[in-house]
């Protein structure tokens, strides 16, 4: 109830980090997600990271808000690098203060969604402004990427495009 002290000290939490949760791995799968600007795949990718950490009892509640800040932060970092200025369309001062006031974790889990939404739109509506030809889209990330293995249907959904169509079309814009 409120004006109640409350006696956390026999709470006993596991020693999960940061590290046991969100590995290398799955970093490099989130930030591929970021770059290709999949809102569906980096909700998915989120839902399925936060919902088991829900379900468990043991989890230190600053685990989770600090794996928030990390992928709001992870976001806000590949957005810089990839040049887009979201500040014009979207205010990120106070992201800290937002998680630090939710109330849940349903509350972190989707003020993280609605963020990492607006991005992520704030970023296509920038990458389609910045350049019109969908074949320096993805020259461009393919030079960032060169090491990695790339498929065709990436690529086609990179530019919003049927991946029979964007093959086509780079076919005859590359030769």
């Amino acid at each position: 109830g409120l004006n109640r002290i409350l006696d956390v000290s026999k709470l006993s939490y596991n020693d999960l980090k940061i590290n046991d949760i969100f590995s290398n791995e799955n970093e490099r799968e989130f930030n591929r997600l970021i770059e290709m600007l999949d809102t569906d795949g980096t909700e998915k990718f989120i839902k399925d990271l936060f919902t088991p950490l829900f379900e468990r009892q043991d989890v230190n509640p600053s685990l989770v808000v600090e794996l928030g800040r990390k992928i709001i932060k992870m976001v806000l970092i590949a957005v810089d690098e990839m040049n887009f200025n979201v500040e014009e369309y979207i205010s990120c001062k106070n992201i800290d203060e937002e998680i630090d006031n939710c109330k849940s974790y349903v509350e972190l889990l989707n003020y993280i969604l609605e963020q990492l939404k607006a991005l992520l739109e704030v970023c296509q509506i920038i990458r389609l402004e910045k350049k019109s030809k969908p074949i320096e889209i993805v020259k461009e990330y393919i030079s960032r990427h060169y090491s990695e293995q790339i498929s065709l249907t990436d690529m086609a959904n990179l530019v919003y495009l049927n991946p029979t169509y964007f093959s086509e079309l780079f076919k005859k814009e590359t030769g």
